[in-house]
Parts: C-alpha cells; sequence; structure tokens
C-alpha cells in the first residue's frame, strides 16, 4: 500500500477514534460508541480514514472505494452514503467533520463533498471541484484544502461574509476545527491561522506566534502543534468549554485534535489519547494498538511501506 506524506493514518471525532492497524492494514477505533464508530468498523484493508461526531469513512484497498459507517446526524439507524452524482469510484483522501465529508478523487485530486443535513448543502454545493488539492481539512461551516500546484490554502464556506480569506502564502498542511483553520508554512514552518468564529461571538480566539511548526491539528475549539525539536503547544477559545491537550513530555511523530480530544503517534507506532480538562470520557486506545508508519508531513511524496500481507518492496516515489 501507499500513502501520501501528509495522509494521516489515524483520526479524531467527537466521541470515537480511529487508526490503520499495521499488522494487517485494518482499521481499529476506540472510545464511545454512541453513533456506532466503534462496534460496526468495516472489515478489509485501508489506505484512509477520518471520524467526524456522527460516522467515519475510510478509503479501501486497493480500489480506493469508500465505506462509512455509523448513525449519521440523524442519531440512528445506519449511515446511508450517498456520493454527489458526479463523483467517481476511486479516492485518495477523505476528510469528515460535523455532517459534511470530503474526498479527493484518485485520479484528478479533485475534491467531492456530500452531507446528510439539509443545513450543509450550500457547503456542499460551493466545493471547488474543478481545483486539484493535495489534502483537505474541514470544520465548522468551512473546508480547505492545499492547492496541488502552489501548495496555497483554497478555501470554501456557505458563510463567506464570516469567513476571512486564506493567508496567501505556501503550506506544509491545513486544519480546521470549528472555530478556526491552521496551516504551516514552507518557510521557517510559521504558524498561521484565520477564524471563523460566528460575528456575534463574546468569546476571543488568541493565537501563539510560532516558528519551526511541523503540524498542526484543530479540534472542535482549539488546536495543538508539533515542534521541530520542541515540547508541542495547545490553545483554545477563551471560556471553551474544554481545551485540548497533550502530555508535553513526550514525542510525538504525528497528531491527530477532534472533538474535544487530541492523540498522539509515538515513535514506536503506539498511540495515546488526552481528552479535554472538562470530560471524563473514556478515549483510551486499545493495549497493543501500533498504527501504520506515518511518514513526516511536509513535500509531495508517496510512501509504500513494506507490509508482509501486501508488498515486500519499501520504496518512495515522487507524485506527478
Amino acid at each position: 500500500m501507499c500513502i501520501r506524506d501528509s495522509t494521516p493514518t489515524f483520526t479524531c471525532g467527537t466521541w470515537a477514534c480511529c487508526g490503520i492497524h499495521d499488522a494487517n492494514q485494518t482499521v481499529t477505533c476506540w472510545g464511545q460508541d454512541q453513533h456506532k464508530q466503534v462496534a460496526n468498523v468495516p472489515a478489509g484493508r485501508v489506505s484512509s480514514v477520518s471520524c467526524s461526531q456522527f460516522l467515519c469513512c475510510a478509503i479501501r484497498w486497493p480500489d480506493g472505494s469508500l465505506a462509512c459507517w455509523g448513525t449519521g446526524t440523524l442519531g440512528s439507524g445506519e449511515y446511508v452514503l450517498h456520493l454527489p452524482s458526479n463523483a467517481p469510484s476511486a479516492f485518495s483522501w477523505v476528510e469528515c467533520n460535523n455532517a459534511i465529508c470530503c474526498a479527493l478523487g484518485r485520479d484528478t485530486m479533485t475534491p467531492y463533498c456530500w452531507t446528510d443535513r439539509e443545513q450543509y448543502n450550500e457547503l456542499v454545493r460551493a466545493t471547488p471541484t474543478g481545483t486539484p488539492l493535495r489534502e483537505l481539512a474541514c470544520g465548522g461551516f468551512v473546508c480547505c484544502g492545499l492547492d496541488k500546484s502552489t501548495t496555497e490554502p483554497v478555501c470554501w464556506s456557505d458563510r463567506p461574509h464570516l469567513t476571512p480569506p486564506a493567508p496567501n502564502a505556501t503550506m506544509t498542511s491545513v486544519s480546521c476545527g470549528s472555530a478556526q483553520c491552521c496551516g504551516t508554512k514552507k518557510e521557517g514552518g510559521e504558524l498561521s491561522c484565520w477564524a471563523h468564529l460566528n460575528a456575534d461571538s463574546e468569546r476571543t480566539l488568541v493565537n501563539p506566534t510560532l516558528s519551526g511548526v511541523k503540524q498542526v491539528s484543530c479540534g472542535h475549539e482549539g488546536c495543538c502543534a508539533l515542534r521541530m525539536n520542541l515540547p508541542p503547544v495547545c490553545w483554545g477559545v477563551e471560556g471553551a468549554r474544554g481545551s485540548i491537550r497533550l502530555d508535553t513530555e513526550l514525542t510525538y511523530s504525528s497528531i491527530q485534535c477532534g472533538g474535544y480530544s487530541c492523540c498522539g503517534e509515538l515513535d514506536d507506532g503506539s498511540v495515546v489519547c488526552f481528552v479535554g480538562d472538562n470530560y471524563t470520557r473514556d478515549m483510551d486506545p486499545p493495549l497493543g494498538l501500533s498504527l501504520l508508519p506515518s511518514v513526516p508531513i511536509g513535500g509531495d511524496v508517496w510512501t509504500c511501506p513494506s507490509v508482509p500481507t501486501l508488498s515486500t518492496s519499501n520504496t518512495s516515489v515522487l507524485l506527478l
């Protein structure tokens, strides 16, 4: 199996987290099962996975088709996937947040979005389906990606009057939560964030000034950043119900935040998770879980790790 250098091998939503197991490349999920995200995991190998508050979606390997599970926003029954009529059959990246999911077509790298909640239809219709992107991030009422050619952020929203424009800068990654989007600039790894809190909100969001950032990940109302040779930094909205956090004594190869939780992958492939200060829900990953190895964020490289059940090769090729 080949994965992009910035394709997450694990994900966190509001209630559950999921990861791609390194032994057989199947999905393992943990956390709370209010929306059937833990017990109803589909069988088979996958190359990408993403969870929202109500559902999870994964890209099957090797055909690139989508598998989604959970209750959806209706809160009962089984989620039924309804892709746009013009969507391809194979995808390379999937991103879910709240009631919207988007995926990149494997051949064109252009985004296709869908929802099961009427209030998100305008966001789906705003999707720039003719723009090739190299990754996706959705949060609140905005989605962003990085232009495949320029790596500048491309964002769309159903409330443009409340959404500030993304900065005109080349970036290595982007992440969106309910309060804001943040990206890592190529030059010096400088953190750049643009907020989309409601205009009538009395809360404030103060982003730190950081450089040397190699990855940023945003949850519901906060974000965490990994820095080169320095402890991670987390921050959030003033007065938020639960602040996301990481153990600053640990060293992470990658992180994923969602809802009020953050999980980090350690160098040995194991995972540790932390829940916001005002929450007591159990988000501990299963004992012995080891994720598919992550490749450092940055650049545009595909890596094919050696997995006994699939391949004995271990090569990297440039994405053309």
